[in-house]
């Protein structure tokens, strides 16, 4: 009989730490959601940036080819702004 008693004693005390855990094992649950949901807006915002990097080479490439062709006119033909031929 004095063992259960004991062994009651024991668990009586434990019970304030076994709460402690429990707490902490939500609280972690709670965290652990939250860098999840962190992570999904990081890898989107990434796609994003990446999508972003192709579009502002695109332009800046199209940019290129239209002073490329520009000077190409402007050297190559004479008369197509109005110049005389270099003589």
């Amino acid at each position: 009989m004095q063992l259960f008693q004991d062994l009651e004693t024991l668990v009586i005390e434990q019970e304030a730490v076994v709460a402690k855990i429990e707490d902490h094992t939500q609280q972690a649950d709670v965290d652990l959601t939250h860098g999840i949901k962190q992570v999904q807006v990081a890898q989107r915002s990434v796609l994003n940036r990446r999508k972003l990097k192709w579009i502002c080479l695109g332009i800046v490439l199209a940019i290129i080819a239209v002073v490329v062709i520009i000077l190409a006119i402007w050297f190559g033909v004479p008369n197509a702004f109005g110049r005389q031929p270099a003589a």
